[in-house]
């Protein structure tokens, strides 16, 4: 990143991009895509981040919808989303666990104990090589019982 104050600049034009888009896409467009929207805004705030994920060759994980948070990210939504050691988490679709082990830390720093993520860790993956590299990333932090499924989150 370039320096903090253009940077924020940047995203300031950018949210007001987005606000704007939004409501014009919602108020004149019958068939608005607010997803791609988003994924437009949160590509481009990344990219002002100096993070470019956008990948230059399309492969199969991909053209499936495949996306993988970066840890960074992935540790933010974690620490901002957990605020107990008695929460849990659910990710519908957690690829190698990225995200699953985020939330792994921030309930550990919570004060939650590594027994007690068994029940509290929750994953669900398309892709069984994934989510089989998603359970032992788990079970790399210690959490020997963790509910990682291979399977599709929205038939099973």
């Amino acid at each position: 990143m370039k320096n903090i104050k253009t940077a924020r600049q940047q995203i300031q034009a950018l949210v007001d991009q987005f606000d704007c888009n939004h409501s014009s896409y919602t108020q004149y467009n019958s068939d608005y895509n607010e997803t791609q929207l988003r994924v437009d805004f949160i590509n481009q705030f990344l990219k002002i981040l100096g993070w470019d994920v956008m990948k230059s060759e399309p492969t199969s994980q991909k053209l499936r919808g495949g996306y993988y948070t970066p840890r960074i990210i992935a540790d933010f939504l974690a620490q901002w989303a957990i605020r107990s050691p008695h929460d849990t988490v659910l990710e519908p679709s957690c690829g190698d666990g990225g995200m699953l082990v985020s939330a792994a830390k921030a309930l550990l720093k919570s004060g939650a104990t590594p027994e007690a993520l068994g029940n509290a860790l929750y994953g669900v993956e398309l892709n069984p090589q994934e989510a089989a590299r998603a359970a032992q990333h788990l079970e790399n932090l210690g959490i020997s019982k963790t509910c990682v499924h291979a399977g599709d989150f929205f038939r099973e």
